[in-house]
C-alpha cells in the first residue's frame, strides 16, 4: 500500500484535488507504513483498510472542497463542544447517544462522521439517505452476526 496511490484513488473518486492542508500525510504515512511492515494481515483485511483509508481521503476532499464553496463558514460562531473521549469499550458511546436525548444537545452520528457532505440538517438527521444507507448495512451485519453469548452466574445464556 503507497500513500501516493491512497490519494490518487480519492481524488478520483470524488473528483477534487486539493485537500485543504497536508496535515494529514505524516499520519498517513506512519499508518500505511506500519501497516505494510506487518505480514499478518489478510489479503481481505488489507483491502478493507484501503478501502477505509480512500473513503476517509474522499470524505476530507469532499469538506475541504465544500469550505472553498463555502468561506462564510470558516468565521462562522461556534457553540463550544463538549467532546467524549475515552479508552475503548469505556461507555463513551453510550454518554454520546445519552446526551443526544436531549435536545439541547447533539452527537456526531456514525454515518456524517464518515459522509459530511452536505452537511447534516436537524430536520433530516435521522431520514437523510445516507444515514438509511448506514443503517441498513448495520443491520445486514448484526443480521449476520450469531448471538452474543455471556455468563449470567448459572450457565451461558443468549444475549437477548
Amino acid at each position: 500500500m503507497q500513500v501516493e496511490q491512497l490519494i490518487r484513488a480519492a481524488q478520483e473518486r470524488t473528483g477534487l484535488k486539493e485537500f485543504d492542508s497536508d496535515s494529514f500525510r505524516e499520519p498517513l504515512e506512519i499508518l500505511v507504513a506500519s501497516m505494510n511492515a506487518r505480514d499478518d494481515y489478510s489479503e481481505q483485511g488489507r483491502e478493507s483498510m484501503r478501502g477505509e483509508l480512500v473513503s476517509h481521503l474522499s470524505n476530507r476532499l469532499r469538506v475541504a472542497d465544500y469550505l472553498r464553496r463555502h468561506p462564510e463558514l470558516i468565521d462562522a460562531p461556534l457553540d463550544v463542544p463538549i467532546v467524549v473521549m475515552g479508552m475503548p469499550r469505556t461507555g463513551t458511546t453510550i454518554v454520546s447517544y445519552l446526551m443526544d436525548c436531549d435536545p439541547r444537545w447533539r452527537s456526531l452520528l456514525n454515518w456524517e462522521a464518515v459522509d459530511s457532505i452536505p452537511p447534516a440538517t436537524t430536520a433530516t438527521l435521522r431520514s437523510d439517505p445516507r444515514c438509511v444507507a448506514k443503517r441498513q448495512i448495520q443491520e445486514r451485519i448484526f443480521a449476520a452476526v450469531p448471538p452474543v453469548w455471556f455468563h449470567t452466574g448459572s450457565g451461558p445464556t443468549a444475549a437477548p
